[in-house]
């Protein structure tokens, strides 16, 4: 490990950054993703990065980043499922606790660090953050950023305006005593949607700061297959894990109506579908037998590299985003983000964020939330016009780009601490590189 560096050091120095995410275990789902791109967009300018994962974090995620295995538990295993009020409390407590020991040893020995980033936040970590912050700031660390990309509140079908259960009000207490450390610029708290930081301003009156995806695509460019007839064959994605508040479950509904009338090989399904989803009931939900038996849909069980996944997103026409809106009216999706980015058209579920994304730069069919017949119906039609949409999307797809660049990402991410100057049109040291930076996050 390269010598620790002090705050009292001279001009030219080597910036530190801290990555902590506890579910990181292997390459399912955006954690894996979403960290490495932020260690890959860092490198070139020198920057040295350490990502915290959990202890038993696989050799993919050892061997593509600078991981630190610390976390021996994470709190995406089911803690907030627990039946039982009282242990549900008793388990957000012990798990704050684990969090803070964690961290707490981490920039004893490692530190200290420039800037901290926790890019998944809930309840179940505030309280240890705020222990650590009285603890460290100013010591172990100069800025610590804390990053909310879940829903605090909830929404009713016909309301804009966030509601909040009573146990909300516990995270409002604990999230305004960090007032005082945001006043100071050792803490700030950031989101990745405007309506989410309006939802958090709701909640407890500090107003998170919107960060644009460190992640984006490749610029697209394969266009859709044609069959031996010389018919256009539209490829449709459904990427990410699948999961019923992203509407699986109408998906494949929805696939399974057009393929059951629609005999042409002029479309077909891709579905990632790498770890078991169970529904409310805790029942296992598995994929359509009929869908498992038609050869125009494939699902992806398998995990999946950077350059699998990046692949993915290149081959993909259309993606399918049929979110349900009580769970994405103020959340954000990186598989938008990256779709929108590569110029490929959305089908997403209307009045929620990714509207609102693909109306300011992009282009899709929004459908009714839940509606499997109208998501039936869009699919049909993205196939019979599909060049009129593309056309859209990729001409939009510079806007989507210039939004969510890896520049701006760094500049929010920074903030008064930003190492490089204004890094745009800066010239980048590539020599100090540890880790390759994936096409996914170039310009």
């Amino acid at each position: 490990m390269p010598e620790r560096n002090q705050f009292s050091e001279p001009s030219r120095v080597t910036r530190r950054l801290l990555v902590s995410e506890e579910g990181l275990i292997n390459e399912v789902g955006h954690w894996y993703e979403y960290c490495k791109s932020i260690v890959d967009i860092h490198a070139p300018f020198g920057i040295e990065s350490y990502v915290a994962v959990h202890a038993k974090a696989n050799d993919a995620v050892r061997s593509s980043m600078p991981a630190l295995p610390v976390y021996s538990q994470t709190s995406w295993s089911g803690l907030h499922l627990e039946p039982n009020v009282v242990k549900r409390y008793l388990g957000i407590l012990s798990h704050n606790y684990s969090v803070y020991r964690a961290m707490d040893s981490v920039i004893r020995e490692k530190g200290p660090f420039d800037l901290i980033f926790a890019p998944t936040v809930t309840i179940h970590h505030v309280i240890a953050w705020r222990g650590l912050a009285a603890a460290h700031a100013g010591s172990g660390f100069k800025r610590l950023v804390l990053f909310f990309r879940n829903n605090a509140g909830y929404y009713t079908e016909s309301s804009d305006i966030p509601k909040f259960r009573r146990s909300a009000q516990v995270l409002a207490l604990i999230l305004k005593s960090f007032s005082p450390l945001i006043r100071s610029g050792a803490v700030a708290f950031a989101t990745d949607s405007d309506r989410l930081a309006d939802e958090y301003d709701a909640l407890c009156g500090l107003r998170p700061v919107v960060f644009p995806s460190p992640r984006i695509a490749e610029r697209g460019g394969r266009g859709p297959k044609c069959a031996p007839n010389g018919r256009t064959i539209v490829r449709f994605s459904c990427l990410g894990p699948a999961r019923f508040e992203k509407g699986i479950d109408l998906l494949q509904a929805a696939i399974k109506r057009v393929l059951g009338h629609r005999k042409s090989d002029d479309l077909s399904f891709v579905i990632q579908w790498n770890e078991q989803i169970r529904d409310a009931a805790g029942i296992l939900y598995k994929p359509d037998p009929a869908l498992l038996a038609d050869r125009r849909v494939t699902f992806l069980t398998d995990l999946l590299s950077s350059a699998e996944y990046n692949s993915q997103i290149a081959l993909t026409d259309c993606m399918i985003l049929p979110y349900r809106r009580s769970s994405y009216f103020a959340r954000l999706s990186g598989v938008a983000v990256e779709g929108l980015t590569a110029g490929a058209p959305i089908i997403y579920t209307q009045n929620t964020w990714c509207e609102s994304l693909v109306r300011n730069c992009g282009a899709g069919i929004g459908v009714p939330d839940g509606d499997v017949n109208a998501l039936a119906q869009a699919i049909e039609d993205m196939a019979d016009h599909y060049a009129t949409y593309k056309e859209k999307a990729v001409a939009n797809a510079a806007e989507a780009r210039r939004l969510n660049s890896a520049e701006t990402f760094i500049e929010k991410l920074w903030g008064p601490l930003l190492p490089f100057g204004k890094i745009r049109g800066a010239e980048p040291d590539h020599s100090t590189s540890a880790y390759r930076q994936t096409s996914a996050v170039e310009s």
